[in-house]
C-alpha cells in the first residue's frame, strides 16, 4: 500500500464529506459505504471477505440486558488456539457523519471489547476516527488514558492523517501493533559524516546517532534511571522517534519498549 494511494483516498473522502455532508449526516449506512469502507480497504482490509472484516459481529450472549448487541465491524486476526476460529483484533463502531462519539458510543464500543477480550476499539463517524487501547485503563477510567490515536479527515493535514491512519494497517494490526506510522526519513534528514569522524570511528563500535535520541525535557526519566517504581504509575513514554505515547501502566510500557526494540 503506497502512501500515495492512501493520500489519494483521503483526499477523495474529504471531497465526499464536503459535497455530500447533509446526506451522510442522515444515514449511517451511506457513511459506512462512502467513507468508512473505502478507508478500511485502502488500509489492507478486504471488506468483502468475512475472514477479515465481519460486519454486525455477534458479541457473546449474557452481557447485554437490552439494546444493540452487534458491533458494526470486527476486524479479524489470529485464530483461537483451541477452536481455530478467527478472533476480533479491533472492534469498530460506526455512526453517521457528525454523530458525537464520546460518552455513549465510546462506552458501547469499549463494552464490546471487554466482553470479547478484544484489546483495541475504534469509534468513527467517517470523518473523525478515535482508536483506543483498552489495556491502558479500566472500565470507568478517563477515556483520555486509553485513547492512543485520533484524526480528523477535514481538520487535520492530509499527510498527518496518512500517518495516523496507518495505525489500522491490516498487517500490523493482526500482529497487535496498533500505532500511528513514522514520518519517512529523507536523505536530507540523515546527518553527514566528516572524513575526520570516519577516521576516528575505525576499529571501534559506532555510537548511536543523536538523531535517534529524544530531546531532554524536564519531567522525563531515562528507563535505566527509574529505580524502584513500586506504588507509582507512568503517564507517558517517549521513544527516540520523539512522539510521546500515553502509558497508564508499567506492563504496557515495557511491552511497547520491547516492540520498539524488535522493530
Amino acid at each position: 500500500m503506497p502512501l500515495e494511494d492512501l493520500l489519494e483516498t483521503i483526499e477523495t473522502l474529504r471531497g465526499r464529506i464536503e459535497a455530500h455532508g447533509p446526506a451522510l449526516q442522515g444515514s449511517e449506512a451511506l457513511t459506512r459505504y462512502a467513507l468508512i469502507d473505502p478507508l478500511l480497504r485502502c488500509l489492507g482490509w478486504d471488506t468483502h471477505d468475512p475472514e477479515q472484516v465481519f460486519p454486525e459481529y455477534p458479541v457473546r450472549k449474557g452481557f447485554f440486558t437490552g439494546g444493540k448487541k452487534f458491533p458494526d465491524y470486527a476486524l479479524l486476526g489470529k485464530r483461537h488456539r483451541k477452536t481455530g476460529n478467527l478472533l476480533p483484533v479491533v472492534i469498530v463502531e460506526a455512526k453517521s457523519l457528525g454523530t458525537r462519539l464520546r460518552d455513549d458510543v465510546l462506552d458501547q464500543t469499549i463494552n464490546y471489547c471487554l466482553r470479547e477480550k478484544t484489546r483495541f476499539a475504534v469509534a468513527t463517524d467517517g470523518r473523525l476516527w478515535e482508536i483506543y487501547d483498552t489495556e491502558l485503563g479500566e472500565q470507568g477510567d478517563d477515556d483520555d488514558i486509553m485513547r492512543i490515536v485520533e484524526f480528523d479527515l477535514i481538520e487535520d493535514i492530509p499527510a498527518d492523517v496518512c500517518l495516523k491512519a496507518l495505525a489500522l494497517w491490516q498487517p500490523s494490526v493482526v500482529e497487535g501493533l496498533v500505532r500511528e506510522g513514522e514520518a519517512p526519513v529523507t536523505a536530507a534528514a540523515v546527518p553527514t559524516e566528516t572524513p575526520d569522524a570516519r577516521a576516528g570511528s575505525q576499529g571501534r563500535r559506532s555510537e548511536p546517532s543523536t538523531r535517534d535520541q529524544p530531546a531532554a525535557e524536564s519531567g522525563w526519566v531515562p528507563l535505566d534511571k527509574l529505580g524502584n517504581v513500586s506504588g507509582t504509575d507512568p503517564s507517558a513514554l517517549l521513544l527516540p522517534s520523539g512522539r510521546p505515547e500515553a502509558m497508564a501502566k508499567w506492563v504496557p510500557l515495557i511491552s511497547r519498549v520491547a516492540e520498539w526494540l524488535v522493530d
